[in-house]
């Protein structure tokens, strides 16, 4: 008895602190969600729409052109790069320039929830649909309902 309540005391006391590498569940959501996001934003020609884009991250154009196009940055890992500068005092520009390949320990330096970052890119892959949906010509929109 008193075993069981040790565990459940330390369960309900990682759950209520931020995560951390021991207690944290698996990414999985924060995974798809960064997936679908890109394969949405892929699917349309970016030059057209990266006014757009930025818009939506409150970002200049030139910011989000310069990481989607010249370094190679998927919009979804800049949308979660934008998330970590805004909850913590480090730079967009810095962590842009960082050589850290995981978004996830990001996450978690700046106390960020998976739960946050992923409603964050849910968010934008509405958006970024909506975006699709007014970019397509009526004929087209026309013969899919068929």
């Amino acid at each position: 008895m008193k075993r069981f309540i040790f565990l459940l005391l330390v369960c309900l006391f990682c759950t209520s602190r931020a995560p951390s590498s021991h207690c944290a569940p698996p990414p999985t959501r924060l995974l798809t969600a960064s997936q679908e996001l890109d394969d949405n934003v892929n699917r349309m020609e970016l030059k057209p729409i990266l006014p757009q884009l930025a818009e939506l991250l409150g970002l200049k154009s030139e910011q989000v052109e310069n990481a989607l196009v010249e370094r190679k940055i998927s919009y979804s890992r800049l949308a979660l790069l934008k998330l970590v500068a805004d909850k913590s005092s480090l730079s967009l520009g810095k962590l842009l320039e960082s050589t850290d390949p995981d978004p996830f320990k990001m996450l978690q330096s700046a106390q960020v929830s998976l739960d946050d970052a992923t409603e964050r890119l849910d968010r934008l892959y509405s958006d970024v649909a909506l975006i699709r949906l007014h970019r397509r010509t009526p004929g087209q929109s026309a013969g899919r309902r068929q």
